[in-house]
Parts: C-alpha cells; sequence; structure tokens
C-alpha cells in the first residue's frame, strides 16, 4: 500500500488537520485489494474507483454518518478510521453485508478477468494522529492481519466469494461473539496467525460461505503427509514376527521415501 491520503469528503472537518495529543479509540477498517500488483496502472485506476464507490455506498446504506468515517487512500486500498461512537456491530454486520452485495454487483459487470476482491482486517484499539497522520500499536496491528498468509489463502481458495474478513481476537470476544445485529459467530473460523513475529489467533469469515475455507499451509501439507508415513511403517513394524531382526549391514532395512515401505531380512 502507498502513503496515506485523508479524503476530506469523508473525514470529520473539526478534527481534519489538527494534532491529538492523546490516544482516542477507534475501530480501525483496513481494505487491500486482492492480487493488485498483477493489474496494469489503468487497470488499477479503475478497481480503486469501484472500491471506492463500493466503500461510500455501503456507508451510506449503513446508516454510519460520513463525519464519523476518516478514510485513507493507500493506494491499492483503504485504512478507515470510525469513531468510537458507530456501534462495532454495524460494520461486521450491515457494513460487510453492504459492500459485499455492491463488489457483487460490479463483478457481474466487469467479468472474472477484471474482477474486485478484497480483504478486509477490523480491529479496535487507540492510536493518535499528528500531522503526519495516524499511528499506533493497533493501527499496526490491523494492517498485519489484512496481510496475513492465512488470509490471502482463504480468499483464493473461496473462489466465489467477494471478500474476506479478519478479525482480531480481541475484536472477536468483545463483538462478534455476542452476535448483535445479525451477525452470525458460527460462520467464523479460528486460525493462527504469526503477526508482528508472535504467534496469536484471530478469525476469518466469508459472507456466502457457511464456514470460510482454509487451506493448511504447504508447509503443514507436506508434514501431515511425512507423519502419515510414519505412522504406516510404525503399523508395519508392529507386525513384524518376534526374532526378525531390522538391520543387516549394507542392505536396506527401512524406507520411508517412498509410502511407509518397510524392508526387513530374517536372521
Amino acid at each position: 500500500m502507498g502513503p496515506a491520503r485523508t479524503d476530506a469528503r469523508i473525514s470529520d472537518a473539526s478534527e481534519r488537520g489538527s494534532v491529538i495529543s492523546t490516544y482516542q479509540h477507534r475501530t480501525f477498517l483496513v481494505i487491500d485489494t486482492e492480487k493488485s500488483s498483477d493489474r496494469s496502472d489503468p487497470e488499477q485506476l479503475e478497481l480503486r474507483a469501484a472500491l471506492r464507490s463500493a466503500v461510500d455506498g455501503a456507508f451510506r446504506a449503513s446508516g454510519v454518518p460520513a463525519g464519523r468515517v476518516e478514510l485513507h487512500d493507500r493506494g491499492d486500498g483503504l485504512m478507515i478510521l470510525v469513531d468510537g461512537r458507530v456501534p462495532r456491530p454495524t460494520l461486521v454486520a450491515r457494513f460487510t453485508t453492504e459492500l459485499t452485495e455492491r463488489l457483487g454487483r460490479h463483478n457481474r459487470r466487469a467479468g472474472p478477468e477484471r474482477w474486485l476482491r478484497v480483504r478486509l482486517a477490523l480491529h479496535a484499539g487507540d492510536a493518535r494522529r499528528d500531522e503526519h497522520g495516524w499511528t499506533g500499536r493497533d493501527l499496526t496491528h490491523t494492517f498485519r492481519l489484512c496481510e496475513a498468509d492465512a488470509v490471502k489463502r482463504c480468499l483464493e481458495a473461496a473462489a466465489r466469494a467477494q471478500c474476506v474478513l479478519v478479525t482480531s481476537d480481541h475484536f472477536y470476544r468483545s463483538v462478534v461473539a455476542h452476535g448483535d445485529d445479525g451477525v452470525d459467530p458460527a460462520s467464523y473460523r479460528s486460525v493462527d496467525l504469526t503477526v508482528g513475529g508472535e504467534l496469536g489467533r484471530a478469525w476469518l469469515h466469508v459472507p456466502g460461505y457457511r464456514v470460510p475455507p482454509v487451506p493448511d499451509p504447504p508447509s503443514a501439507t507436506a508434514g501431515h503427509a511425512g507423519l502419515a508415513a510414519a505412522a504406516r511403517a510404525a503399523a508395519l513394524l508392529a507386525e513384524v514376527p518376534p526374532g526378525t531382526t531390522l538391520y543387516a549391514p549394507g542392505r536396506d532395512y527401512l524406507d520411508l521415501r517412498h509410502g511407509g515401505v518397510v524392508h526387513h531380512h530374517p536372521r
């Protein structure tokens, strides 16, 4: 994502340009476009305009006042800070639903090769602002959630989805888990993510899916195959008759390279 730029159309005019010396509580929403680096410059401009239109429309349809939303353009995505007076369940349920519908309408017109699919990350916490923009560990954490490999793999696996939503564990427990405003906690799936060098839990949701598809990382898949081969070898070892040696110098005695086959040699 590129440098932040505050958009005056939805920023709170009473706060624009001011310096906040103390931390302010906000809900953080980070949106990033899938595979934006694969698009040409004209295509990226088109997608950015479509994303902005969808987000603006989703906020309006959700009943969120424009003055309580501060948006920063990030080139291939958006950083959004929402005033604490906006109910957080509204962002999880109504805003996400409205955004998904608008993305779907765009994609049906555009066709698969020009689809606009996005990752959304939601977290809440404290941040402060100076003349250069907002900063804070909670805001940084939201960006890292959005960029996590598991979140990207989830959207890639959800071929018919318009977006994937990831929330921090804190946000899930304090907002999603209560089921307010039509939020369905059962449609979320927990994942362990390494964020900022630390292992933590997050929650994934894919609108339109009963549960989000979360494929295992390649290393885990390979590890599972190795464990399965070892289990098959152990089962074969258990069937070896007593008094049978499994080792003879210069001869094969145990081979896990070919599906866990064990070669044993009688005395």
